[in-house]
């Protein structure tokens, strides 16, 4: 910056020496000219003004912003995940939650016939326990079929309840209460079932506990079965079914003709007496 100013200085003094001594020539061309010191001295104070003026100039200027280049592809810092506050908890639903975490665990078995008759009645059984395991169970089963068996909670009481999908499909009666207290000895629950539709058929198995929450009973369902069990036909049933749902039918095409035939033939061949 210095070394700029000086030289400009410089340049400044030469430059307006030469031009005020061209000037003075040009303009008092019959008077003694000036001396070199004397033009030289004016020009440096000419200069040293113009000097001047260009420092206060370049001091005044505000400073250039100083831009700097972000590089580019630095690794972004990785984010802290914030984890949301945990919603305050239900007291209803907590004391629910408590109750079914505390109910005891019991041995269920039953049996699923794989195949039925039409219109013949079989027999499903469902047998629980709170201290034989699913094995034992199984094998005390009485009824025939497929046997099954699982680990459910229960409560001071249990409910079990054997339904049809289509409800047209099945007759089920069941023998004894849905719902029992829970017995040290195990439980027990029975049904009687009769397919009334022949082809493939499902039956729902539900059973639920019943305990007490707050002084009132709550229900959950524990376990859902669906088994599909398939229900033959045999010949003389089909045609007991047909003749059920075509009496009708049969009677316009055969009844009526043979007693036609018969009227007929009585006539013909009428009773004779003899006296």
């Amino acid at each position: 910056m210095n070394l700029l100013v000086s030289t400009l200085l410089l340049i400044s003094i030469a430059g307006s020496a030469w031009l005020l001594k061209a000037w003075y020539r040009r303009e008092f061309p019959r008077r003694r000219p000036l001396s070199t010191l004397t033009l030289t001295l004016i020009s440096a104070g000419v200069a040293g003004v113009a000097a001047f003026a260009l420092i206060f100039a370049l001091a005044s200027r505000a400073p250039a912003p100083i831009i700097r280049e972000i590089p580019q592809g630095l690794p972004t810092p990785p984010s802290v995940p914030v984890e949301p506050l945990p919603k305050p908890r239900d007291p209803i639903q907590g004391a629910i939650q408590d109750a079914f975490d505390n109910l005891p665990m019991a041995s269920i078995a039953f049996n699923a016939p794989e195949a039925m008759a039409l219109e013949e009645t079989g027999g499903i059984e469902l047998l629980l326990s709170l201290t034989e395991p699913v094995e034992v169970l199984q094998k005390q089963l009485t009824e025939i079929g497929k046997r099954h068996g699982a680990q459910i909670r229960v409560g001071t009481q249990v409910e079990a309840t054997l339904l049809p999908v289509r409800k047209t499909a099945f007759e089920v009666a069941a023998i004894g209460p849905d719902t029992q207290n829970l017995r040290p000895d195990g439980n027990r629950w029975a049904w009687r079932i009769t397919p009334l539709e022949a082809g493939a058929q499902e039956l729902y198995l539900t059973v639920s506990a019943v305990y007490q929450v707050g002084g009132r009973d709550g229900r959950a369902t524990m376990s859902t079965y669906r088994h599909n069990i398939t229900v033959n036909v045999t010949p003389w049933k089909r045609i007991k079914a047909f003749g059920k749902n075509n009496w009708q039918w049969l009677w316009a095409t055969l009844l009526i003709p043979a007693a036609g035939w018969l009227w007929k033939r009585s006539r013909r061949n009428p009773p004779s007496f003899k006296g």
